[in-house]
């Protein structure tokens, strides 16, 4: 179970969007049930077996891509959570993922949309990934799909799905569904390209056909700044004013959001403008404010819905290990810090075998912890390079990293060239 536990958030690097894709997705829910005034009983069964399709089809979706992946992660120096397993380990995870995707479905109602929205869903994870399709590497078309599996069918599912548990009781819901199924558009376009501008290098270094790689980094980047990220905003604004009609005061929170956000973003910064933007303004709001608006006004409603703040609370946010971590350490037990000192090595490109020198480093260094994936690293290898783990991405990375460095008992940081130790400087 501990096992299987890890391969599902550290291999196949689940934890990644359980922190930052799925709590936005399980907002949509709360607001079905706050417009369809569904009572707190049948709520919390629909909450738990949402929960649970949500975890199958995430595990289903990031197992087909890894398994289509493991070649070219290979050229590249990429970790890939499927390269020991074996056909019949294969086989198992993809039943195990499929049944936890579609057995919560004998209880949630289902009609023929419901049906067609997950064998849509199913369908696109293949086609992106496997050939002769592989739409991932098929331009732009790339884009659309990916931005339509991770986002805009899940969003559409998920409302369509408890707005059934609701009884259809929200007239308002076919404006709804098309200002959120039009926002998830563009948002996941944005995400996908930001991924695709980050995975650059390691795209070309490994043959991988992305729609940067077909246009350039400096042209995808622009594309970005000037055409995703504002169409994304505006449809999120069309969005607010949707679900504005059910909860009165949501732009005055919206107007108190932008004026801490304003104070982050100018003493913040990441390795893009775009990223930094898009980091403090909208995915934030996204991940940490818009569940919990909606929850707030679920409580007002009625404090039978109070169980909902603690489990969202509990399942998606990790400072209650935190918490439990020093309540440890005023207790006086043992923690599990290496009692010598380690040296951390930062590596842009994980793995990179014509970078010699640094693969020098990492092998004659005793001691060393290897942090890669970007100028701020976002995974570490207790190994030197054979395993990986992910540290972090987006939020709290900077918090994250400087955890890890106490953790592991480094000393000293050994940055493999000048913008990596730039990025951790500061």
């Amino acid at each position: 179970m501990i096992s299987f536990f890890h391969f599902f958030t550290q291999k196949l690097r689940l934890s990644n969007p359980w922190r930052y894709k799925v709590p936005l997705l399980i907002a949509f829910c709360y607001f079905l049930l706050l417009a369809g005034n569904v009572h707190p009983q049948t709520s919390a069964a629909a909450f738990f077996t949402a929960i649970a399709t949500t975890v199958g089809f995430m595990g289903f979706g990031y197992l087909t891509n890894d398994l289509a992946d493991r070649k070219k992660d290979e050229l590249a120096g990429k970790s890939n959570g499927t390269t020991n397993l074996s056909t019949t380990s294969i086989v198992l995870l993809v039943i195990t993922f499929l049944g936890i995707a579609i057995l919560p479905w004998l209880y949630l109602p289902m009609d023929m949309i419901s049906a067609i929205c997950i064998a849509t869903e199913l369908a696109l994870f293949v086609l992106y990934a496997f050939p002769p399709f592989r739409l991932k590497e098929r331009g732009f078309l790339g884009v659309i799909t990916d931005a339509l599996y991770a986002h805009v069918v899940p969003g559409f599912l998920a409302s369509w799905t408890f707005y059934l548990v609701g009884n259809k009781d929200y007239d308002n819901f076919y404006l709804f569904i098309i200002a959120l199924s039009t926002w998830q558009l563009f948002s996941g376009m944005r995400n996908i390209i930001s991924h695709h501008y980050k995975d650059f290098e390691n795209d070309m270094s490994s043959g991988t056909k992305t729609f940067a790689t077909q246009i350039g980094k400096e042209k995808i980047y622009s594309l970005m700044t000037r055409v995703f990220i504002p169409l994304e905003l505006i449809s999120f604004l069309g969005f607010l004013a949707v679900i504005q009609l059910k909860i009165d005061f949501l732009f005055v929170v919206v107007i108190i959001f932008l004026f801490l956000a304003w104070s982050n973003y100018r003493n913040g910064e990441s390795e893009t403008q775009a990223k930094h933007f898009t980091n403090t303004f909208l995915d934030r709001f996204y991940i940490h404010w818009f569940p919990y608006i909606v929850i707030f006004v679920l409580v007002l409603s009625t404090t039978h819905f109070v169980w909902l703040l603690v489990v969202h609370t509990l399942i998606f946010y990790p400072f209650i290990g935190k918490i439990a971590s020093r309540f440890r350490k005023k207790k006086g037990e043992p923690e599990s810090k290496p009692t010598l000192p380690s040296y951390a090595i930062l590596s842009t490109n994980r793995n990179q075998y014509s970078e010699t020198f640094i693969q020098s480093h990492i092998q004659l260094i005793q001691k060393g912890i290897v942090y890669s994936d970007g100028y701020f690293p976002t995974s570490l290898s207790l190994d030197k390079g054979k395993t990986w783990q992910t540290l972090a991405e987006d939020e709290d990375r900077e918090t994250r990293l400087i955890e890890s460095w106490r953790e592991h008992n480094v000393q000293a940081v050994l940055a493999e060239y000048g913008p990596a130790g730039a990025e951790v400087m500061h």
